[in-house]
C-alpha cells in the first residue's frame, strides 16, 4: 500500500496545503521544518517529490489557520469520552461533521472545525482531548496504516466511511460561539494593531497587490461558505471572520481575492444597510476589511502574498486538469474605494446596484431553498434496520398476520384492478363496511376488525351517492370509517406542505386502513399516468406516508384499459410500475352480467370466483367457479388466439373469406401476434388464402 502517493494529490485538489509525509505506517516524525508555530506550508513540487521519494508513507495534515481539530482519545483507560460529554453538558451539542480515526469506538478520533482566525487555542480542552492547531500537531489521516495496524478513514456522524473522497477545509461546520468561548475566553494568539495606528497606505498597497483575476476555485469555495448575515447581534463578527479568511487565503496567493471581497461586502452592506444606511454599512465594511488585513500585517511569516495561486502551479497539469476560476460579479465594485465612502450615485450606478441587489437575492432564495429541502429529507429520513442472514435465520418464523383471511395479508399494498363499470367502488366500501365490523370479506373470507380506523378517499362520484351507498351498507361501527370526498379536487401528494397535511390528517384520525378509489383520478396533476418514473415517484411518497403515519394496508382500486386483454391476463393500465408495487393484485372482471374475482400476490392465491350482489344491503358475496374460456367473437369456447382465428373464419357469414386486418380486428388480438399467427396456421395447411381472402380448411384441390 502506498497512502502518501495515493492519496496527497486528492488532499491539494481540495485545498489542504500542508499534506506531509510520514514513515510508513507510523505517526512521527514529520519532516523537518514543516510544523509548529515558524514552520511553513510546502508547494506542489515539495508535495510531488514527497510522493516519489516516500510513496509507502501515512498522510500527516497540518491544520490551516481558521481550522482546529478535537482529539479525543476514549480507547483502553483513557477519560476522552467523559470529557467530552462534560465539554457537551457545558456548551451545548456540536454540530455533525467528519472525523479521522482508525479506531471503531465511535468517539476516538480528530474532528475538525472552523474557528475564527488569530485567537489563542489551549493544547488541551480536557483529559484525553487535545486541540490540534497550526502551531501544535497535525492530525493523520486516511488512508494512512495507524502503528497498530488499523486504517485511517474518514467518518461522517451517522459512522459511514469516505473512500476515495476527503472534504475540504471549508467543508467542516462553524465550532459553534459557546465552545469558542470557553476554550478561548476570546484572548487573542497575538495582539492586533488598533485601527488609529494602522499605516492605511500599507493596508491599501497590500490589497492593490492582489492580483484583480478571476476567482480560483478554493477562493470560490471559501465566497460559498461564508457565513451569512441574517443575525443583527453577529454580522459584524460573521463578517471579520470571512474576511480574515480571504485575506489568509490571498497570503497563499490564491485568486480573486479582490472579488470574493467586493462580493462579500456587498452581501454586507445589503444586510446592514436596511437599519443603518448605505454610508454607514459602507464604513463599517471598510473597518471589517482594515482589520482583517492588520491580522495578515502582524504575521511575519504570512503578511506578504506569494506571487503564483498554487491552485495554478504549472506542475497540476501533470496529475489532473483543474477547473478553471470562476468570474462572480462583485456585488460592490471596487470595495477598497466604496469602502472609504466614495459613493457612485450616477443612474447607471444605481440601477447596476440594484440589479447587483435583485441578483444577491434570489441566489439567497435559491440557496435557502435547498438548505431547507436538505433539512427536511434529513428530517423525515432514519436509519433502516440491517440484519445478517445468521441471526435472521435463527429467528422463529411468525405467522402471517392476516387483515382478510387468504387475501389481504397485513402491511401490504392491495391493487384492485377492474374492467370499466364492474362494480370497484362498490368492492371498497364493501371492503370497508367488514374492516369496520369484522364481517366476513364476500361473505366467505374471515375479517378482523380493525384496531383503529378505515378512512375512504373518494375520488370516483358525487357525495349524496357516496352518502347514500354507505348507508346502505348499515355499518354498525360507523365511527370507525373515516372519509374524503374528492372528486373534482387535486391533492399533490409530491408537494411537501400537502405531505406533512396527510400524515397528520391519518394519525389525527388515527387511521390503519387506507382506500384511495381511483387511482386514474387520484394522480391527475401530479404525475403522467404512462410515466414509470413519475408514477413511482407518488408510489414511493404513498409508501412514506404510510410508514410515517402508521397506516397498515393500502387499497387502491384502478381500471384495465378498454382494449380488450386476454383473459387471465389483464393488467392495470397506465405505467408499468403500478403492478410491480402492489403485493396483493384483486382482479374484478365481468362477463356477460356476472362479475368475478380473483387475487394473487405474495403468500396470496384465490382462484377466480364469481360475485353476487345484494342490491339493497350493497353486499358482495363470493362462489367458486370462474369464467369458460370464450372466444372474442362470444361463439363458444376457445382457448388460445389460434382457435380465435379459426373460430372467427367458421363464423364469417356465407362462407366467405376474410381478410387479414379483418382477422385482426374481430379477435381484438395484438396486429403484429395475430398476423403470425394467420402466417402459421396457414402453412400448416389450417387455414387458406385465395381472391377472397383466408378460408377454413386445407384449400381445394389442384387441377
Amino acid at each position: 500500500m502506498n497512502p502518501y502517493q495515493d492519496a496527497a494529490l486528492t488532499y491539494w485538489a481540495a485545498g489542504w496545503r500542508g499534506v506531509l509525509p510520514l514513515p510508513a505506517g507510523a505517526k512521527d516524525p514529520p519532516p523537518h521544518g514543516w510544523t509548529g508555530a515558524d514552520g511553513g506550508y510546502p508547494s506542489y513540487a515539495d508535495v510531488w517529490a514527497w510522493r516519489e521519494d516516500n510513496p509507502s508513507g501515512n498522510v500527516a495534515l497540518r491544520l490551516p489557520d481558521g481550522l482546529i481539530g478535537l482529539d479525543v482519545d476514549a480507547y483502553g483507560q483513557k477519560a476522552g469520552r467523559a470529557s467530552l460529554a462534560a465539554l457537551v453538558t457545558a456548551y451545548g451539542p456540536l454540530p455533525p461533521t467528519w472525523r479521522s480515526t482508525s479506531r471503531d469506538d465511535g468517539v476516538s478520533g480528530i474532528s475538525p472545525f472552523r474557528v475564527p482566525d488569530g485567537l489563542r487555542w489551549p493544547g488541551e480542552a480536557g483529559a484525553g482531548i487535545d486541540i490540534i492547531q497550526r502551531r501544535h500537531r497535525y492530525m493523520v489521516a486516511w488512508p494512512s496504516i495507524h502503528p497498530e495496524g488499523g486504517k485511517y478513514q474518514w467518518l461522517d456522524d451517522l459512522q459511514i466511511p469516505f473512500e476515495d473522497n476527503v472534504p475540504a477545509p471549508d467543508d467542516f461546520p462553524w465550532l459553534p460561539e459557546s465552545w469558542i468561548q470557553g476554550l478561548t475566553g476570546g484572548k487573542l494568539e497575538r495582539d492586533i494593531p488598533k485601527l488609529g495606528s494602522v499605516d492605511d497606505l500599507e493596508i491599501t498597497r497590500w490589497l492593490e497587490s492582489l492580483p484583480a483575476t478571476s476567482m480560483c476555485r478554493i477562493t470560490a469555495r471559501a465566497l460559498e461558505r461564508a457565513r451569512g448575515f441574517d443575525s443583527a447581534s453577529s454580522r459584524h463578527d460573521a463578517a471579520l471572520r470571512s474576511a480574515m479568511h480571504l485575506a489568509r487565503l490571498g497570503t497563499e496567493g490564491h485568486a480573486g481575492i479582490p472579488h470574493a471581497l467586493a462580493s462579500l461586502g456587498g452581501a454586507f452592506c445589503l444586510a446592514v444597510a436596511v437599519q443603518r444606511g448605505q454610508r454607514e454599512a459602507l464604513d463599517e465594511w471598510g473597518r471589517i476589511v482594515a482589520g482583517a488585513v492588520a491580522v495578515v500585517l502582524a504575521d511575519p511569516l504570512r503578511g506578504r502574498p506569494t506571487t503564483r495561486d498554487p491552485c495554478e502551479d504549472p506542475l497540476a497539469g501533470i496529475c489532473e486538469p483543474l477547473r478553471p476560476g470562476q468570474v462572480v460579479l462583485p456585488l460592490v465594485p471596487d470595495a477598497l474605494p466604496r469602502a472609504q465612502g466614495v459613493d457612485s450615485d450616477g443612474e447607471n450606478g444605481l440601477f447596476d446596484l440594484e440589479v447587483d441587489q435583485e441578483i444577491h437575492r434570489q441566489r439567497v432564495r435559491r440557496e435557502a431553498k435547498r438548505r431547507l429541502d436538505a433539512d427536511e429529507a434529513a428530517a423525515s429520513w432514519r436509519r433502516p434496520d440491517a440484519w445478517e442472514l445468521v441471526g435472521l435465520l435463527a429467528e422463529p418464523d411468525e405467522p402471517i398476520d392476516w387483515t382478510v383471511k387468504d387475501v389481504l395479508p397485513t402491511g401490504s399494498n392491495v391493487l384492485v384492478t377492474a374492467q370499466f363499470k364492474t362494480g370497484k367502488t362498490t368492492l371498497a366500501n364493501h371492503l370497508a363496511a367488514c374492516m369496520a365490523d369484522g364481517r366476513n370479506f364476500l361473505g366467505q373470507f374471515e375479517t378482523a376488525a380493525i384496531p383503529g380506523r378505515v378512512a375512504l378517499w373518494n375520488y370516483e362520484v358525487s357525495k349524496s351517492m357516496f352518502t347514500r351507498w354507505l348507508r346502505d351498507l348499515n355499518i354498525e361501527n360507523a365511527d370507525k370509517v373515516v372519509g374524503i370526498n374528492l372528486r373534482g379536487f387535486n391533492m399533490p401528494f409530491t408537494a411537501p406542505a400537502v405531505i406533512e397535511w396527510v400524515v397528520k390528517w391519518l394519525m389525527e384520525k388515527e387511521v390503519t386502513d387506507w382506500i384511495i378509489d381511483p387511482w386514474g383520478r387520484a394522480i391527475v396533476g401530479v404525475a403522467n399516468e404512462n410515466d414509470n418514473t413519475e408514477v413511482g415517484q407518488v408510489l414511493d411518497i404513498l409508501d412514506n406516508i404510510k410508514e410515517r403515519a402508521g397506516v397498515r394496508n393500502l387499497i387502491v382500486p384502478t381500471h384495465t384499459g378498454r382494449v380488450v386483454q386476454e383473459q387471465g391476463a389483464e393488467r392495470a393500465r397506465g405505467a408499468t410500475r403500478v403492478d410491480d408495487w402492489a403485493d396483493v393484485r384483486w382482479m374484478l372482471t365481468e362477463q356477460e352480467g356476472t362479475r368475478f374475482f380473483r387475487a394473487h400476490g405474495r403468500d396470496v392465491d384465490v382462484p377466480e370466483g364469481s360475485l353476487g350482489f345484494d342490491p339493497i344491503m350493497r353486499s358482495l358475496t363470493y362462489s367458486e367457479g370462474g369464467r369458460e374460456p370464450v372466444s372474442a367473437v362470444g361463439r363458444g369456447p376457445a382457448v388460445n388466439l389460434e382457435d380465435r382465428i379459426v373460430a372467427a373464419l367458421q363464423a364469417a357469414q356465407g362462407g366467405r373469406g376474410m381478410s387479414a386486418n379483418a382477422i385482426v380486428r374481430e379477435v381484438k388480438g395484438t396486429k403484429s401476434v395475430a398476423l403470425d399467427k394467420i402466417k402459421a396456421l396457414a402453412s400448416q395447411h389450417v387455414i387458406y388464402l385465395d381472391h377472397d381472402g383466408y378460408h377454413v380448411g386445407s384449400g381445394p384441390a389442384t387441377p
